[in-house]
């Protein structure tokens, strides 16, 4: 089971992100044989993460965004500044893959999509872990996600908010 983080690491917030899970891995993992964190996206200056726990893999970038996200039970932005990070949980609901994200992560995508923000670390943990530990669950809740996407398309939202734009 794997938990992927999507991101520009030479951007510093989301350097600053990816060091959160990575600190948070380890209490992630805990008991669950097998279970990986996949950073994916530029790294910073130096071209290293450093030293990573056990069970965590830097791809850095990669020609197959998608290909990343299909081998993938959940994504994870625990980011404290995020607009750019909408766009990626736009790409997770879209394929139907869970999000687990910050306030500032999801934005008003918390009550347009159902994702729910998860700024404690606690709490944050505990649903990576319910999340790694229960495919079930997180097709559930990936499905979820994706007919809420599915839903905004087709009821015109997103055509009529585009028009809205383009028209200004």
């Amino acid at each position: 089971a794997r938990l992927v983080l999507l991101g520009n690491r030479t951007w510093r917030p989301n350097a600053e992100a990816a060091e959160r899970i990575v600190a948070l891995w380890p209490r992630i993992r805990a008991g669950i044989p097998g279970a990986e964190l996949v950073l994916v996206g530029p790294r910073p200056a130096g071209g290293s993460a450093g030293e990573l726990p056990e069970g965590v893999i830097d791809v850095g970038s990669v020609s197959d965004v998608g290909q990343v996200l299909a081998g993938c039970r959940a994504m994870v932005a625990p980011v404290a500044v995020g607009g750019g990070v909408r766009v990626k949980v736009l790409e997770a609901a879209a394929r139907g893959l869970p999000v687990i994200a910050t306030s500032s992560a999801v934005g008003s995508i918390e009550s347009v999509l159902g994702v729910p923000a998860v700024d404690d670390e606690d709490a944050f943990v505990d649903r990576a872990r319910a999340l790694l530990r229960d495919p079930s669950l997180a097709a559930e809740v990936g499905g979820q996600l994706y007919e809420a996407n599915r839903k905004r398309w087709d009821d015109g939202w997103v055509k009529a908010s585009i028009r809205t734009w383009l028209d200004a």
